[in-house]
Protein backbone atom coordinates (compact mmCIF):
# COMPACT_ATOMS: atom_id res chain seq x y z
CA UNK A 1 0.00 0.00 0.00
CA UNK A 2 1.32 3.45 -0.94
CA UNK A 3 1.90 6.06 1.73
CA UNK A 4 -0.53 8.96 1.84
CA UNK A 5 1.17 12.04 0.44
CA UNK A 6 1.32 15.18 2.56
CA UNK A 7 -0.02 18.52 1.39
CA UNK A 8 3.56 19.84 1.31
CA UNK A 9 4.72 16.94 -0.85
CA UNK A 10 1.88 17.31 -3.34
CA UNK A 11 2.44 21.06 -3.66
CA UNK A 12 6.19 20.50 -4.08
CA UNK A 13 5.48 18.01 -6.88
CA UNK A 14 3.16 20.53 -8.55
CA UNK A 15 5.79 23.27 -8.34
CA UNK A 16 8.49 20.93 -9.63
CA UNK A 17 6.25 19.98 -12.53
CA UNK A 18 5.55 23.68 -13.16
CA UNK A 19 9.27 24.45 -13.25
CA UNK A 20 9.84 21.52 -15.63
CA UNK A 21 7.07 22.71 -17.95
CA UNK A 22 8.37 26.26 -17.86
CA UNK A 23 11.93 25.21 -18.64
CA UNK A 24 10.82 23.03 -21.51
CA UNK A 25 7.88 24.95 -23.00
CA UNK A 26 7.89 28.60 -21.97
CA UNK A 27 9.06 31.42 -24.13
CA UNK A 28 11.28 34.10 -22.63
CA UNK A 29 8.31 35.77 -20.90
CA UNK A 30 7.11 32.59 -19.17
CA UNK A 31 3.44 31.56 -19.00
CA UNK A 32 0.37 32.92 -17.27
CA UNK A 33 -0.65 30.71 -14.37
CA UNK A 34 -3.88 29.48 -15.97
CA UNK A 35 -2.01 28.07 -18.97
CA UNK A 36 0.80 26.73 -16.81
CA UNK A 37 -1.68 24.99 -14.50
CA UNK A 38 -3.34 23.18 -17.41
CA UNK A 39 0.06 21.91 -18.55
CA UNK A 40 1.04 20.83 -15.04
CA UNK A 41 -2.09 18.67 -14.76
CA UNK A 42 -1.31 17.05 -18.11
CA UNK A 43 2.27 16.47 -16.97
CA UNK A 44 1.22 14.96 -13.61
CA UNK A 45 -2.34 13.66 -13.85
CA UNK A 46 -2.26 12.14 -10.32
CA UNK A 47 -1.77 15.50 -8.61
CA UNK A 48 -5.43 16.32 -8.05
CA UNK A 49 -6.22 12.87 -6.65
CA UNK A 50 -3.14 13.00 -4.41
CA UNK A 51 -4.17 16.50 -3.23
CA UNK A 52 -7.65 15.27 -2.31
CA UNK A 53 -6.16 12.35 -0.38
CA UNK A 54 -3.61 14.57 1.40
CA UNK A 55 -6.27 17.11 2.42
CA UNK A 56 -8.55 14.33 3.67
CA UNK A 57 -5.74 12.88 5.82
CA UNK A 58 -4.38 16.23 7.03
CA UNK A 59 -4.62 16.93 10.77
CA UNK A 60 -6.01 20.43 10.14
CA UNK A 61 -8.94 21.36 7.93
CA UNK A 62 -7.97 22.89 4.61
CA UNK A 63 -10.67 24.33 2.35
CA UNK A 64 -8.29 26.03 -0.08
CA UNK A 65 -8.66 24.71 -3.64
CA UNK A 66 -5.52 22.96 -4.87
CA UNK A 67 -4.98 25.38 -7.77
CA UNK A 68 -5.16 28.38 -5.40
CA UNK A 69 -2.83 26.75 -2.88
CA UNK A 70 -0.22 26.07 -5.57
CA UNK A 71 -0.68 29.55 -7.06
CA UNK A 72 0.13 31.16 -3.71
CA UNK A 73 3.10 28.83 -3.28
CA UNK A 74 4.41 29.74 -6.73
CA UNK A 75 5.71 33.14 -5.64
CA UNK A 76 9.29 31.97 -6.03
CA UNK A 77 8.62 30.99 -9.65
CA UNK A 78 7.41 34.54 -10.25
CA UNK A 79 10.50 35.96 -8.61
CA UNK A 80 12.64 33.80 -10.88
CA UNK A 81 10.88 35.36 -13.87
CA UNK A 82 9.26 32.13 -15.01
CA UNK A 83 5.71 32.86 -13.93
CA UNK A 84 4.01 36.04 -15.06
CA UNK A 85 1.79 37.49 -12.34
CA UNK A 86 0.06 40.13 -14.49
CA UNK A 87 -3.03 39.96 -16.65
CA UNK A 88 -2.94 37.91 -19.83
CA UNK A 89 -3.43 39.73 -23.10
CA UNK A 90 -7.13 39.89 -23.87
CA UNK A 91 -8.18 39.11 -20.26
Amino acid sequence: MDAVPSITTVVARALHSAATVLERDALQDGLVFRELWERVLVEEPRLEADWAQAVYQAPQENNTPFKDYVNRSATNLGRAGWLYRGRAAGS
